[in-house]
């Protein structure tokens, strides 16, 4: 810890669920984005909203220009707050459809990732790219973050760094490995937790490249500690801001009691598993999903913020 001071990157994925159920705009998204803002200013803290600009994409395609105000809206708000706008990017969602009763409903994943999608990858990605700088008000986007930290193989994203101002990437979960397509990646071989430099490739570190990696931030969890927190759970408050259903990639009950390396979150980790991690190390990129906070969650995000040896940077920030 360098001179007694954690320093902590609050990264939140702006995003609708992508299982059966997407749920509403107003409750995954506006709703806890502006409860988790309210919360950064009261503490003079400051935070990286990386925003799905494929939904804007989405959005725009269907006409839905109240929508796409109220995100625009969002974006302003974000950026009073003195927090930055990343950009997000699920591809998948050119399979979506959308209903008269507000739901969206994803018909295929297969262009989940990089390697399965149908197309360029890059000009898709560069269409969201400008739609999304579209609604900013302050600096261009300086940050990525691939869409099931599925960012592999990095050419393609590398070709939009080439193109605009971003040079911060923010999808690699060291020692992670993902074989279930499309959903698939592989960052075993990067051990490294803290951020480091690359040219080409996010995986390939090299001290004088132009571009930066930003690591999440990830734990250990033993099966009986498994246990442990999951009985501290009992009692708190559990139901979701969000009103949509997730994907669940393994369903078997046993597995979740089998020693993992989870990432980081507000999500689901408690305040002592938190805090634990954080007072351990001099970086920490804490990745969170505004549409899976209760109200627990940002209980123990206010435990952090009011913790005054951690200091609180955004991605684009030299720190």
């Amino acid at each position: 810890m360098e001179n007694g001071f954690s320093k902590i990157l609050l990264t939140f994925d702006v995003e609708l669920f992508f299982g059966q159920k997407s749920g509403t705009l107003e409750n995954c998204i506006i709703e806890p984005s502006e409860r988790i803002l309210k919360q950064l200013e009261k503490s003079s803290a400051v935070g990286t909203f990386f925003i799905d600009a494929s939904y804007l994409l989405f959005l725009k395609e269907y006409s839905l220009k109240d929508n796409l105000k109220k995100i625009e809206l969002l974006i302003n708000r974000i950026e009073s707050a003195n927090c930055e706008v990343g950009l997000h990017i699920h591809p998948h969602w050119i399979d979506a459809s959308y209903s008269k009763m507000g739901n969206c409903q994803f018909n295929s994943y297969n262009n989940y990732s990089i390697n399965s999608f149908a197309g360029s990858y890059y000009e898709y990605c560069m269409r969201a790219h400008d739609l999304l700088s579209e609604y900013l008000n302050g600096p261009s986007i300086k940050s990525f973050r691939a869409g099931g930290y599925c960012s592999q193989p990095f050419c393609e994203i590398e070709k939009v760094f080439q193109k605009t101002d971003i040079s911060i990437d923010s999808s690699v979960v060291p020692l992670f490995k993902s074989s279930t397509e499309p959903f698939s990646f592989d960052y075993t071989n990067i051990a490294e937790a803290e951020p480091y430099r690359f040219e080409k490739d996010n995986t390939v570190l090299d001290n004088s490249g132009k571009n930066l990696e930003l690591p999440v931030s990830c734990i250990e969890m033993s099966g009986p500690k498994r246990i442990y927190e999951k009985i501290k759970r009992i009692g708190r408050s559990k139901k979701k801001f969000g009103d949509g259903s997730g994907l669940r990639f393994d369903n078997k009950f046993l597995n979740r009691f089998k020693k993992v390396r989870k990432v980081l979150t507000l999500d689901d980790c408690s305040s002592q598993e938190i805090n634990s991690a954080l007072k351990k190390l001099n970086y920490a990129n804490v990745v969170s999903h505004p549409k899976n906070f209760t109200l627990s969650s940002l209980n123990i995000l206010n435990s952090i913020l009011n913790n005054s040896s951690y200091l609180f940077f955004r991605c684009r920030d030299d720190f």
